[in-house]
């Protein structure tokens, strides 16, 4: 998953490098350009989900507010390899991908939440693209009936309904394929 999620997370980074949509910090990524694009986002507020990433990433307590001090003197050497990643596309760890999703805007994130259920997954299908050209539909089951929160239901035209497991996109996207 997390192969599919890095390969993903590159393709939008590279498209919108393309497209002139990041900024100056992010179309050339050296280690400390990615730390000004960190504190530029910082100092112009994002979502509390983001928060939690800058914390994790900078090492700071979750409870706590983040100064900006901290992110200006953090370890340079630490956006090394998300650096390498986005110049030469060498490897790197679900920390720092989990950072280059804010910093583009990627969507769906946090990577940890996608894959470890820590959030209802229908707000992630739309990722799968299932638009009324394939007829494909997610439902809500009713509450009273509805055991497992990330259960889903995918309807086909034909009326043919599936219940799946939301955390299972593999088998999401294989269903969704099927002709």
């Amino acid at each position: 998953m997390i192969e599919q999620y890095r390969l993903e997370l590159k393709e939008a980074y590279l498209k919108k490098r393309d497209r002139g949509e990041l900024s100056l910090n992010l179309n050339n990524p050296t280690p400390a350009n990615i730390r000004n694009e960190c504190l530029v986002l910082l100092k112009s507020g994002c979502p509390e989900v983001d928060l939690r990433v800058f914390k994790s990433f900078f090492e700071h307590p979750l409870n706590s507010d983040l100064p900006l001090s901290k992110v200006w003197n953090f370890n340079i050497g630490k956006f090394k390899a998300l650096s390498n990643f986005l110049k030469q596309d060498k490897k790197t760890n679900e920390r720092n991908l989990t950072l280059l999703a804010v910093l583009i805007d990627f969507n769906p994130r946090p990577f940890s939440e996608i894959f470890t259920g820590e959030k209802n997954y229908n707000s992630y299908l739309p990722h799968f693209n299932l638009d009324s050209e394939m007829g494909i539909k997610t439902i809500e089951r009713p509450k009273e009936k509805h055991q497992n929160t990330n259960e889903i239901c995918l309807e086909w035209p034909s009326g043919v309904r599936a219940w799946v497991d939301a955390t299972n996109l593999s088998l999401i996207s294989n269903l969704i394929n099927l002709k």
